[in-house]
């Protein structure tokens, strides 16, 4: 049987185990390849103007002294509470900053190994931290989410792996609450998952001070959801996601109970079953033992599951993300009690473990996963002409107010105004709600990926637009006279 982990009482019980070089090789392999996909996919016009094109805009807007971001049409701060935009400002000031960005991610993401390595190897010994990095390295909603763009929800997950460790051994409050401020730098919401980790600790030491730390860091989502709006404006309206079960948080869940069979078919379905396999079938879904440690992550993809929105409940959201290291806590506190029971067949469960997490990495992750090839492997090796996109950026003059294509508002938002088409040309009414108005330019990329089903392209000569150069995937549309007063959209049902 395999070495187990006793459980010390206090921080200065544990030594940190001497990682082998495999587990650092795994760190520095996961980083280095994370990073060259990401910048690959950006530079084949792959990213987003959602997400990457929206946080590299607020970001630049806040280097320049603006707090209000065109993308989203609201305060930078009213979307989601990221003071790690102000230090990304400095950081958008500098050359290939977008680069810097994505590079930056993929090493944090590659870095979560070795906490994932150490808390394994406490928990359950050398096994368990061999089948933590298995389980973290070959994730396939980790990959979906790290390629996918950039995200501070992604950036999270390590820091998150790394507070569940601290909390193991009961480090001292000071290293604790350092973990805890970089996901209140994050956003508010990881926030929130830190401290549910810091609850599990102040229960599990009986610390009355992890209590403490426990409410404070809990106190800062809850008062940015009462006062958020107060401070920084209207929003996006996430119930928004939920319509089917109300049209405000409360109605969304007090309607809950009279929408049991909603629930039940959409916790059971295709979608459903997807996001199982793909996520807890790596863990020999021992996340489901171990819920006492896992149930925040698996309640996020529940959460996640409920939405009305595909996209929002396929496994390549990015939100499933931050579920992973309570999943990965969990399992690794059920594999402890398995392992010590006698006779426990520490090769099979290796063996099953690996193989079953390399064959969903394979099947369903990444390399060969979803249709939708701009969150996976296949998008990056797709036939892109990268340089008569580049020539369509060339030719949009520096400064002007732009509507672009998804495609191309990352390499277009370090300016005052960007809009993601077709917003800017038609109501969205219930998303954002901006009003019609007509940009200085436009910005299409006419390829089918580049191109929305519903954009409004062939309606720019008579909306006042003349192209003023184009090539055989792009075109840049120039608006002719005055842009005219600003037309209201109108009231949904009108």
């Amino acid at each position: 049987m395999p070495r187990i982990a006793t459980a010390p009482t206090g921080d200065e019980a544990w030594t940190r185990p001497a990682e082998a070089r495999w587990v650092r090789g795994t760190a520095l392999g996961m980083a280095v390849v994370l990073a060259l996909l990401s910048v690959t996919r950006h530079r084949l016009y792959l990213s987003g103007g959602f997400d990457l094109g929206f946080y590299i805009h607020n970001s630049w807007q806040i280097a320049h002294g603006r707090w209000n971001g065109s993308l989203g049409g609201y305060h930078v701060l009213a979307d989601h509470l990221s003071p790690v935009l102000i230090p990304l400002g400095v950081v958008m000031l500098l050359p290939g900053s977008t680069v810097l960005v994505l590079v930056g991610q993929a090493a944090v993401v590659g870095w979560g190994v070795l906490p994932a390595f150490r808390l394994g190897d406490r928990l359950a010994g050398r096994l368990g931290g061999e089948l933590a990095v298995v389980w973290y390295a070959t994730s396939a909603t980790l990959w979906f989410a790290t390629l996918f763009d950039f995200h501070p929800s992604v950036a999270a997950v390590p820091v998150l792996l790394q507070l569940c460790l601290l909390v193991e051994r009961s480090a001292g409050l000071g290293t604790i609450v350092a973990a805890e401020l970089v996901l209140v730098l994050l956003r508010e919401d990881v926030a929130l998952l830190g401290a549910l980790v810091i609850l599990a600790g102040a229960v599990q030491h009986r610390r009355r001070d992890l209590l403490v730390l426990f409410a404070v860091a809990a106190s800062i989502p809850v008062g940015y959801v009462a006062l958020g709006t107060r401070l920084f404006g209207p929003g996006y309206t996430y119930a928004l996601r939920y319509g089917s079960f109300g049209q405000t948080p409360g109605a969304m869940i007090t309607g809950l109970p009279s929408h049991l069979g909603l629930v039940f078919q959409r916790l059971t379905d295709g979608w459903a079953i997807g996001a199982y396999v793909g996520i807890l079938a790596p863990m020999l879904f021992l996340p489901l033992a171990g819920w006492r440690r896992s149930w925040p992550g698996l309640g996020l993809m529940v959460v996640n599951l409920l939405a009305d929105s595909e996209p929002v409940r396929s496994i390549n959201f990015q939100y499933y993300a931050p579920a992973l290291p309570f999943l990965v806590w969990g399992a690794l506190h059920a594999l402890r009690g398995v392992l010590q029971r006698p006779g426990a067949p520490s090769r099979v469960i290796r063996t099953a473990a690996i193989a079953i997490a390399a064959t969903v990495f394979i099947s369903i992750g990444p390399p060969l996963g979803d249709p939708d090839a701009s969150a996976t492997f296949r998008g990056i090796f797709s036939a892109r002409d990268r340089t008569a996109l580049d020539a369509v950026i060339a030719h949009t003059p520096d400064g002007v107010e732009v509507a672009a294509s998804e495609t191309l508002v990352a390499h277009l938002a370090r300016r005052e105004r960007i809009y993601s088409l077709p917003t800017p040309l038609i109501c969205t009414v219930g998303l954002i709600g901006l009003n019609r108005f007509r940009p200085d330019y436009v910005v299409v990329d006419t390829t089918d990926r580049g191109e929305p089903s519903d954009s409004p392209v062939s309606a720019l000569p008579a909306l006042g637009y003349t192209v003023e150069w184009s090539n055989e995937v792009g075109a840049v549309w120039r608006r002719v006279g005055e842009r005219g007063p600003d037309q209201p959209c109108p009231k949904p049902n009108s």
